[in-house]
């Protein structure tokens, strides 16, 4: 590239050869014809001798370096032939009398002061003089040091480990640094190898360094070795990892926040100075390597290449964690291993492993029903935005919907223009757009731009390459008839010339021959896109006129690159150089100057000055229509530089430029997908689809995941993940045949959907679940179970009309979802933590009522499950529970139903009947009717606890039914948690479900042993108070946790006399978590902006009167006490109350007017007074005093 008529190059691409001076003074020619320059001036013949003389000098040095340096790396690979860095490397690799290669090399850098005892006998072989590299960070750029012979190997073996590591941004350690290390250690020249200078007596003479960088903390697993050269005299070296701030004079391990494994006693230390028994004592010639998995936080180490086992787990890593060693003995030598050698452990392989498990678990995943649909609007959009119109009607037919006819064309002409513009095709694709959609053009000036560049840069690839293939096919003239003659320098006094080439202006070019004009057209002449003639001078006609071709795109002049040019009469193909076009051509054998008519350039140049231009006029002609249409408007930056750098290429050889990205395929693929937008937008569609969308926020998660260091998320590849096992390629169009979908087969997102949700059998298969029990199956011991180990857990049984009869609140104060009947919760659900492994039981006897419960509560929930085995009578006396084993029909209608409109499983449970048979018949009944799961309980209807329960009829049901039985009335077997897998295999059942012996000890699903009465009670009282429990369920509960011991424990002996929740928290030493989050419901509750109504100006918060905790409560003021103590320190005037009776249910409603302001509640009380002490609770709310209350005001 040049800059101006002088051979003074520009800066070049890196990659970029130097052009040749031929290609210079050729450049120099077309950058002034380019850009508009009526003269051209070329260097005087003694700049050309000087160049000539002083190239032919460079030429020589040249050669001669090459030679030179070729000679000494076949010496080089003579000496090292024997050492392969592919293949595992044995104990001979690594020994000082082995082959002489170990992990660093090279001479050690002493320390920067010297012990009083003097250097032992290895450090005085080492030289002081090496400083540390001047970059800190050269290291980590794998090519910036030579760590073996070939650093190219150590960079492929450490990406091949780690290629989800961007090393620009998070280095790994390469080697050990100066500046961390203390000052009795020595260093080699490599920064690799690492010898002690002190006297090693005492744990005051312990010396450590850290590496120079942190491990990146995205990586699953990090591995380094060293190799134990000589163990010195008492063989005190240690390995492990530390933070930054551990201090150096210490071996590792020593120090919290370090970790470390000692050879002199196998022991492994963990912040702290007391070691454990973990592995082998190491010693001279052994390699002994430390890993960190992030992903389980644990620490672990190899010796030999054999694995020791885990060191420690729950590993802190939210801070950096760096390699270490330690030494505390004389002539001890270690050298290490960051990845610039083959590990004697096979890390990669586990490695592999953890990549498997990770895509395992997202893969196991499982999805909602839901995602049926979603997914089918992404494909469809995705469809729309490639014009895959075929595949867009197949997958709109699903759904009864059509693809409009206007939107049909549309994608059609969109999928044909993609693919002209894709192939190259550029004029055919503004011919078209210019035909179909004009005013596209006519409006975006940025896409005429990006469109008459690319169409410059084919033209240029084309004329280029043919000029090369022009050269390689030699001096040969073709004739229409097939013969052929040599071209050559003839012997009777004619002058080579170039061959005949395009007019800058014109398709011609004449010249006299023997006294003959004779014209020859242009191989290379460009065919107009239309039949209005030459568009590029229309665009350049209109440019200068003040507009583009009304408004459109450049019609490009040349034809498109693709497009094979049609055979002529005379075929004519030359050397550029050498030889002439046509034998008998004469020439003025005096000044070698052509007496030929050369338009539009001063004549008096020779031929071959004149030839690499005349190649490309047609070329700088259309390149000045491009560039003055840049001029028109404020064009963006990025395509000035795309332009500019073009018309840098002109000019040059194919070979130098064939590689700049501007012809790589990509190119062309982008500027199709640029114009794909532009379309869509255009046509007011959406320019991305919902797939790419969702692509670009999997993305986003995916790097917010490795900017939390989120161990994981260097195995979470989203492309990997949806790509797995398809080819990535863009899809060609003549696939969009085979993108057309069987509707004849259902439509599956994982190998676990291939049913209907409601038969999804794999949620209720291999677990266990605390069952549901009356008055006990609430979120706070819900979550205990969960806590403590249960896979799922049951609600207590509900009846249908109280579900539908209540009303869904979002809870914000505690983050829950509320179903509430007035001031009665009848159903509280944690969304987060309770949801995906939550069962709702329903008490039902009419299909339409269990269906109107599904669809109001199926977005909560995990599951649904109807009772059919409850004896209790408010259960049997509803025709529901244990009532309905004698009523199969209307069994049949209630599953029936919930199953056809169920997006989540349904399954149901009942008890055995009297007979086996019986009960065989109705278990088949209940699995066709396509439930997921049947629970069934032991015991007959009329039958208790107390009697036994029949493991053999559950065991024959689950040998003849497909869908996992789950086997329930055991509790009287169940001591511990290994109990309930012999009742699972006793019953033979998938599942098995606990009730009353969770309920006396919650944590019998802990696998580890059960916790004491005691932390039992103070683990439920936690999360009373977290999910702000009623005091009869909680009551309940921890009588039942307490058994007989209420009567001779203290703290039982309270409970049963306690009144609130705060006095049983009290009594079991909870009253501070009580407390707490009493507090912070009030703080929340503050939060709460109360907006008056429009219309009436009331603040309403709805919200009733806790008469009978007020009486509990010997301290508690009533809400109109406390209200009218505050306006009486603040020195306003007290509230008045207006009632409001409600002749519909005789209730009443009261607003408390104070401040200027109303409050009211909605929820009617039963009296005027209750309706004032309402009103007065609302205006201490809204006034932000609440906290002035004593008592429980939570109601």
């Amino acid at each position: 590239m040049y800059d101006d008529l002088s051979w003074r190059p520009l800066e070049s691409t890196p990659g970029e050869r130097s052009p040749s001076p031929e290609d210079s003074k050729t450049g120099s020619i077309l950058s002034c014809l380019l850009l508009g320059s009526d003269s051209v001036e070329f260097p005087t013949w003694k700049a050309l001798f000087a160049a000539t003389f002083c190239g032919a000098f460079v030429l020589i040095g040249f050669v001669w370096t090459r030679r030179r340096a070729k000679a000494l790396e076949e010496e080089r690979k003579g000496e090292d032939s024997e050492m392969d860095d592919d293949v595992p490397m044995d104990e001979d690799e690594f020994s000082p009398v082995g082959s002489g290669v170990a992990f660093g090399s090279g001479e050690m850098i002493s320390s920067t002061s010297t012990t009083d005892g003097g250097p032992s006998s290895l450090a005085n072989s080492m030289d002081d003089s090496s400083e540390e590299p001047e970059a800190p960070g050269a290291a980590n750029n794998f090519s910036s040091m030579t760590f073996e012979p070939d650093e190219t190997l150590a960079q492929e073996r450490l990406e091949r480990l780690y290629p989800q590591l961007d090393i620009s941004k998070h280095p790994l350690p390469r080697r050990w640094s100066n500046h961390d290390r203390f000052q009795l250690l020595t260093l080699s020249a490599d920064f690799l190898r690492v010898g002690y200078n002190g006297e090693g007596k005492t744990h005051k003479d312990a010396a450590a360094l850290r590496a120079d960088n942190p491990i990146p903390r995205i990586l699953g697993i990090y591995y380094f070795e060293i190799h134990v050269v000589h163990q010195g005299i008492n063989g005190y070296v240690g390995i492990g990892l530390c933070e930054k701030t551990v201090s150096l004079n210490r071996l590792p391990g020593w120090d919290k926040c370090s970790y470390g494994y000692h050879g002199d006693d196998g022991n492994f230390f963990s912040s702290s100075g007391n070691g454990i028994k973990y592995g082998p004592i190491f010693t001279t010639n052994d390699i002994i390597g430390c890993g960190i998995n992030f992903m389980n936080k644990e620490i672990f180490f190899t010796k030999n290449g054999e694995y020791l086992g885990k060191a420690v787990d729950n590993v802190n890593t939210e801070n950096d964690l760096y390699p270490t060693i330690g030494l505390q003995t004389r002539d001890v030598l270690i050298d290490t291993n960051f990845g610039q050698k083959p590990f004697r452990y096979n890390i990669a392989a586990d490695i592999e492993q953890l990549q498997r498990a990770t895509l395992r678990q997202v893969m196991n995943t499982r999805l909602s029903w839901k995602k049926n649909e979603w997914m089918n609007r992404a494909c469809a959009s995705w469809f729309l935005h490639r014009g895959y119109t075929r595949a867009y009607e197949a997958i709109a037919k699903i759904h009864g919907t059509e693809l409009d006819p206007a939107d049909a064309e549309l994608m059609e002409k969109q999928r044909a223009l993609r693919k002209m513009m894709a192939n190259g095709q550029v004029s055919k694709t503004i011919s078209a757009l210019e035909k179909d959609m004009p005013e596209m053009l006519a409006t975006n000036k940025e896409l005429s731009l990006m469109l008459t560049t690319q169409q410059f840069i084919e033209m240029l690839k084309k004329r280029s390459r043919s000029r090369s293939r022009s050269k390689q096919r030699g001096s040969s003239v073709s004739i229409a008839n097939g013969s052929s003659a040599p071209a050559s320098s003839s012997s009777t006094g004619k002058r080579p010339a170039s061959d005949s080439a395009p007019h800058p202006s014109r398709n011609t070019v004449k010249r006299r021959t023997n006294g003959v004009e004779r014209t020859w057209e242009d191989p290379d002449k460009p065919c107009s896109s239309s039949a209005n003639g030459n568009a590029a001078s229309r665009l350049k006609e209109d440019i200068k006129n003040g507009q583009t071709t009304n408004g459109k795109a450049a019609t490009p002049a040349p034809e498109d690159v693709e497009e094979e040019q049609k055979p002529m009469e005379r075929e004519v193909s030359v050397d550029a150089m050498t030889t002439t076009v046509v034998a008998e051509e004469d020439y003025d054998s005096e000044d070698g100057i052509t007496d030929g008519v050369v338009d539009g350039v001063l004549n008096g140049y020779s031929q071959s000055d004149m030839a690499p231009f005349e190649k490309f006029a047609e070329i700088i002609e259309f390149g000045r229509t491009v560039h003055e249409l840049s001029q028109t408007f404020q064009a963006p930056q990025v395509q000035l530089d795309m332009m500019n750098k073009a018309f840098s290429l002109v000019g040059r050889s194919w070979s130098e430029m064939k590689h700049d990205d501007l012809f790589d395929p990509k190119q062309r693929q982008d500027m199709s997908e640029m114009l794909n937008i532009a379309i869509l937008g255009h046509s007011g569609k959406r320019t991305t689809s919902l797939l790419t969308e969702h692509l670009l926020k999997a993305k986003m998660l995916e790097r917010t995941a490795q900017r939390n260091n989120v161990g994981g998320a260097a195995f979470t590849n989203v492309e990997d993940f949806m790509m797995n096992g398809f080819d990535r390629t863009i899809l060609r169009d003549e696939d969009d045949k085979k993108l057309i979908l069987d509707q004849s087969e259902p439509i599956k997102f994982a190998d676990d959907m291939t049913s209907r949700p409601a038969g999804d059998s794999s949620f209720y298969a291999g677990k266990t679940i605390l069952a549901p029990m009356v008055r006990a199956g609430r979120t706070p011991l819900c979550m205990l179970a969960l806590k403590n180990g249960a896979d799922l857990v049951y609600t207590e049984e509900i009846v249908d009309q109280r579900l539908i009869a209540s009303k869904r609140i979002e809870n914000e104060v505690l983050g829950t979802v509320d179903y509430v009947i007035e001031n009665d919760i009848v159903l509280r659900i944690d969304p987060v933590k309770e949801k995906p492994r939550l069962v709702l039981q329903i008490g039902t006897n009419d299909p339409d009522r269990a269906v109107e419960v599904l669809k109001k509560t199926q977005g909560d929930i995990a599951a649904i499950d109807v009772n059919m085995g409850c004896p209790k009578p408010f259960s049997i006396s509803g025709g529901m529970g244990a009532a309905l084993l004698s009523q199969p029909e209307k069994v049949k209608q209630i599953l029936t139903s919930l199953v056809a409109v169920a997006e989540i499983p349904v399954s149901c449970k009942i008890r055995v009947l009297d007979g086996r048979e019986e009960t065989l018949e109705f278990a088949k009944m209940i699995e066709a009717c396509g439930v997921a799961a049947l629970g069934v309980h032991g015991r007959r209807r009329v039958e208790r606890p107390g009697d036994a329960n029949r493991n053999e009829e559950i065991r024959e049901i689950a040998e003849v039914l497909k869908i996992p039985v789950v086997a329930n009335g055991g509790s009287s077997q169940l001591k511990c948690f290994a109990d309930i897998e012999k009742f699972r295999k006793e019953t033979g059942a998938s599942s098995v479900m606990v009730a009353r012996k969770a309920l006396s000890n919650p944590s019998i699903f802990r696998e580890d042993g059960m916790k004491t009465m005691q932390g039992e009670i103070e683990d439920f009282l936690d999360f009373v108070c977290e999910y702000d429990e009623n005091f009869t369920a909680t009551k309940y509960v921890v009588q039942r946790i307490l058994g007989g011991e209420q009567e001779f424990d203290p703290r039982g002996r309270q409970t049963v006399l306690a009144a609130t929740v705060h006095e049983i928290c009290k009594a079991w030493n909870r009253e501070e978590k009580f407390v707490e989050c009493k507090k912070a419901r009030l703080r929340h509750s503050h939060k709460r902006h109360l907006k008056p109504d429009p219309e009436t100006g009331i603040c309403f918060f709805d919200i009733s009167f806790p008469p009978k905790r007020l009486r509990m409560n010997a301290g508690a003021g009533s809400p109109k006490c406390v209200l009218n103590k505050y306006c009486d320190e603040a020195e306003i005037e007290r509230p008045k109350y207006h009632l409001i009776h409600r002749k519909s249910d005789g209730r009443y409603e009261a607003v408390a007017e104070l401040c200027g302001k109303k409050f009211s509640s909605r929820i009617p009380q039963p009296n005027k007074k209750m309706a004032e002490q309402v009103a007065a609770l609302v205006a201490l709310v809204g006034l932000e005093q609440r906290e002035r209350l004593a008592g429980e005001w939570e109601d």
